[in-house]
């Protein structure tokens, strides 16, 4: 393999993890340490990227929440509904839920929209947002590694079926519990 080509693959990989990373899915993280594994990414450059791509994408919902949240609970009920269920963890447990809220399927994509709303105080916030990326990427990449060392070269499909399949089992999870809400 030519070094431009390499490169350029390398440089593909990295960015595809960092912007994948603002949507909090663990699956991209255990990809990403599956390639670290297998010698197509560097490890320690994934999850700068992962951890740099969560922290900003996090700050922007900070930010969005914080500027235009009113407005925006006005327009769209249900995510004024979601924020409502989430608004006393964040109350009585403002720090730890900001560590670990990206953990949690739930709330990963709204935790940070609701700490701007409720005017969670800027520095603290950035502080635990950061720490918390930090601890996600070093829970999920390292399994990735381990999955990868494990299964060899049948690592990523394994992975990438298992994802398909989590997201499919969620998918049908969440549409039987939405019906059974409107029955």
């Amino acid at each position: 393999m030519d070094i431009p080509s390499s490169l350029a693959s390398s440089l593909v990989l990295y960015l595809g993890f960092a912007s994948l990373a603002t949507i909090k899915s663990g699956s991209l993280a255990l990809l990403a340490g599956i390639a670290a594994q297998q010698g197509l990414v560097d490890g320690w450059v994934v999850a700068l990227a992962i951890i740099g791509a969560g922290v900003l994408s996090d700050e922007v919902r900070y930010s969005l929440g914080a500027r235009f949240g009113p407005r925006l609970l006005e327009r769209f009920p249900a995510l004024a509904a979601r924020i409502d269920q989430f608004r006393p963890r964040l109350e009585t447990h403002a720090q730890a839920v900001i560590l670990f809220y990206r953990f949690f399927k739930s709330v990963r994509l709204i935790g940070a929209f609701a700490a701007g709303l409720l005017k969670v105080d800027r520095n603290v916030f950035s502080g635990l947002n950061f720490a918390g990326a930090v601890l996600w990427t070093a829970f999920w990449l390292p399994i990735g590694m381990f999955a990868s060392e494990t299964l060899g070269s049948h690592a990523a499909p394994a992975a990438i079926a298992g994802s398909l399949c989590l997201i499919l089992i969620y998918g049908l999870w969440a549409s039987i519990a939405r019906q059974r809400r409107l029955v």
